[in-house]
């Protein structure tokens, strides 16, 4: 098996095992904005959705990193094919 599947497999596992904990974790922020907010503190809401927001984008970062990792060595392998062709 090629290594770049089995590194493809292992974070597939490792994103669907992990994703039931942040599922869970986006209740109590809910809840913690909803008793901020009927105190009477809404910063304090303010500041929890621009950290919801930045949880949310660290998996797309990864993602496109992968995906540049990925397109770098599919771009390298055909480059060292038309080398080996001429």
């Amino acid at each position: 098996m090629n290594r770049t599947i089995k590194i493809a497999v292992v974070l597939i596992v490792l994103v669907v095992f992990f994703s039931v904990d942040a599922e869970a974790q986006c209740a109590m922020c809910r809840r913690i904005a909803e008793s901020n907010l009927s105190d009477g503190r809404a910063a304090v809401g303010k500041n929890l959705n621009g950290a919801i927001l930045y949880l949310m984008a660290i998996p797309y970062v990864i993602l496109a990193g992968l995906a540049y990792i990925f397109y770098k060595n599919i771009r390298a392998k055909r480059l060292e094919e038309k080398t080996m062709q001429a």
